[in-house]
């Protein structure tokens, strides 16, 4: 049995049919459509915004003209028939922490 804080619902996000998503940064914006290189499989990926798109920055919502490149985000959506993610949620996430040089 799950908990039930665990088993909470965010938005209407759990509910996406054949949900998909990256985990990555942005290599490339071209409005509606940006391009994530997904840190888990390494490899790119299409994602399309549209209005309904929320994104989220820490408590913030902000645009699609927000976003910009080398930022780490993660997408929820749903796959379309030609292989893109149809975003439903970019939330950004901290930049990944680079580990300092040791010297011996």
């Amino acid at each position: 049995m799950i908990p039930k804080m665990m088993g909470q619902r965010f938005g209407d996000f759990g509910n996406l049919p054949n949900a998909s998503g990256a985990i990555g940064k942005i290599i490339k914006i071209e409005l509606p459509t940006i391009i994530v290189l997904d840190e888990k499989e390494n490899i790119e990926k299409v994602v399309l915004i549209d209005k309904d798109t929320e994104i989220r920055k820490a408590r913030e919502s902000i645009t699609s003209n927000e976003l910009k490149i080398d930022e780490h985000i993660v997408i929820i959506g749903a796959p379309n028939s030609s292989g893109q993610i149809e975003a439903k949620l970019i939330r950004f996430l901290p930049a990944p922490l680079e580990m300092p040089f040791k010297k011996d």
